[in-house]
Order: structure tokens, then sequence, then C-alpha cells
């Protein structure tokens, strides 16, 4: 398949490739030819536009995957777990700014 489908030179495929690279290329086989794959659409489209009388956009002839919009819930922001960490961060500036400053002198560590 990588050989065939992503057109990766066989030699480096079964000597030279590590198994991390070769996932790599397996789970992104998918989208090998996504832009021949849309030019097609964009033909059919305008095939299909010339001879239709309603107003047609790409995404009517063919919808792709990779074009899906996921709609997730937003989450709820939890106010309080918020209020928390800020109150942490402010203690630890107020603390660290009591600290004395460290100087570094480089001479001191002279041979």
């Amino acid at each position: 398949m990588l050989v065939l489908k992503c057109g990766i030179d066989p030699r480096y495929v079964m000597d030279e490739m590590p198994l991390y690279e070769a996932d790599i290329y397996l789970s992104r086989a998918y989208y090998v030819g996504q832009e021949l794959r849309e030019d097609v659409r964009m033909v059919t489209w305008a095939t299909a536009q010339v001879n239709s009388k309603k107003k047609l956009r790409p995404g009517d002839i063919y919808k792709f995957p990779w074009e899906t919009v996921r709609e997730e819930p937003a989450e709820t922001p939890d106010f309080d777990r918020i209020k928390a960490m800020s109150e942490s961060a402010l203690k630890w500036k107020e603390e660290y700014g009591k600290r004395p400053k460290v100087h570094f002198d480089p001479r001191s560590f002279s041979v």
C-alpha cells in the first residue's frame, strides 16, 4: 500500500523505513490524491451548474469527509477551578517576590 498508493520507493519501504514512519504514512494515505478528487468534483460541479436552474455548490455534488464539521458541545467553564488556580498563582507570585534574587557570578568558578 505504501508503494502503490503513496508512491514511496519500495527499497526504502522494505530496507530503511522505521515502523513509526510507516504508521504516519498509513494514517494519512486516505488523503493522497485529495487535490485530484477536488478537481474532478469542480469539473462535475461546473457541468451540473450549466445544466441546472438551481444555484449549486460543489458540496452539493459530493461532500468529502475532510469537509465535515464536527460540532461538539462547548464545555461550561468551571469557575471554581479557575478561581482556585488564579489564587494559587497569585499566592505563588507573592511568595516568589519575597525571595532574595540570586546573582550568578561566573568568576567564582574560575579554575
